[in-house]
């Protein structure tokens, strides 16, 4: 399962880049020059928590213990990491350099991370998912515009337009999508409630299945107007494939069936229809971004490689995005990764949490010292 979903990670930037340069309508944010992977470089103190047993047997006072210096240097078509550590305490950094992938994935076969690379890699998402919000926010607003428009020419053809059903089918609104945190769908918190976000996903999609029944002495004359929903669509569908890239074609939207009661005929019932139409296809598209956007929300596994002091054990790590504002030590932290880890020896603990701030730095870096005692390690980043 972690090699499946490495894949699809892997794939993540690259295609969602091809396809959104080709929906002119929307700027690409993933839009990069050749030289865009940048060098980096974080200093971080080391600050050690250990009590009961494992602070005797370190004979360690808990505070700072040290420093280190974690370095990412670009060269040709892999990333150098290196980290230079200062402090008595065994922390399992590798000398030699270890390298990435550009785009911070492990070039291990099978991939694993540890406590210089996964910071690295999830920084990496961290930034994918910045970008591919936004993205969703600026396609959010343009449907949102689009629907207002549809929705009079509806109501001019037909005064109950907004009652009939597909146009009335329920709740397919965001929130905190310009500001990226506490994001939701239709009521309900991608971090929090992320069964119940896919429940309403199904739910809205099954509403737009439904017949629209409508009375044709109710038609009125009204004028043919094109709004183009399927441009709209079509960039929805950029961003969905490519969270999603190994789907054999693209989705395409469901055009809704129609019955006719009551007696008369007008030219007004193609308008209706048409607007009906545009109405559920801009509809459809809402519910690509929240499929999009739900995958960004989905736990990602990794393996680890846990070494500290003196223990060695690789780990299955589920890696959750918290989007909830926090307290990183002296300074708030905007976004969140929760590490959670299971091996046969320790069972299913939390091994940590990595916080960012709003310029994707990552500020701490919290590990759990659980497979050797009770206690933690912590990075924090250096003003």
């Amino acid at each position: 399962m972690c090699c499946r979903v490495f894949a699809t990670a892997l794939c993540f930037v690259s295609v969602l880049s091809a396809l959104l340069a080709a929906c002119k309508d929307i700027p690409n944010p993933f839009a990069t020059k050749s030289s865009a992977v940048a060098a980096l470089q974080f200093q971080y103190s080391i600050h050690f928590v250990a009590s009961g047993v494992l602070a005797k047997k370190q004979n360690l006072q808990s505070g700072a213990v040290g420093h280190v210096r974690l370095q990412a240097i670009p060269v040709e078509d892999v990333i150098n990491v290196r980290g230079v550590v200062s402090t008595d305490v065994h922390i399992g950094v590798r000398d030699s350099v270890q390298k990435l992938s550009h785009d911070y994935t492990s070039r291990q076969n099978p991939p694993v991370y540890d406590m210089l690379t996964l910071p690295l890699r999830l920084r990496h998402l961290a930034v994918v998912r910045r970008k591919t919000i936004a993205a969703a926010n600026t396609l959010v607003k343009e449907i949102a515009q689009l629907e207002r428009q549809v929705l009079t020419a509806g109501k001019a053809a037909y005064p109950a337009f907004a009652k009939l059903n597909v146009v009335n089918s329920g709740d397919y609104s965001f929130e905190g999508l310009s500001k990226q945190r506490e994001v939701a769908f239709a009521g309900k918190r991608f971090t929090t409630a992320i069964a119940a976000v896919r429940k309403e996903i199904d739910a809205r999609a099954a509403a737009l299945k439904q017949s629209v029944t409508y009375q044709q002495n109710s038609l009125r004359a009204a004028a043919q107007q094109d709004f183009d929903a399927h441009t709209v669509y079509s960039q929805a569908v950029a961003i969905y494939r490519a969270v999603h890239p190994n789907i054999k074609r693209d989705p395409q939207p469901l055009v809704p069936s129609f019955r006719a009661k009551g007696t008369g005929t007008s030219s007004a019932a193609d308008v209706l229809k048409s607007a009906v139409t545009d109405i559920a296809t801009l509809k459809q598209a809402r519910l690509l971004l929240a499929r999009a956007l739900l995958r960004l929300y989905e736990p990602h596994y990794v393996s680890y490689e846990f070494d500290l002091l003196g223990h060695n054990e690789t780990l299955s790590v589920s890696v959750t995005a918290i989007d909830k504002p926090t307290s990183a030590g002296q300074r708030q932290a905007v976004f969140s990764y929760r590490l959670s880890a299971s091996s046969p020896k320790q069972g299913n603990f939390t091994l940590g949490q990595y916080d960012f701030d709003h310029l994707n730095r990552p500020l701490r870096l919290r590990t759990n010292l659980k497979p050797v005692g009770r206690g933690r390690i912590d990075f924090v980043l250096k003003k």
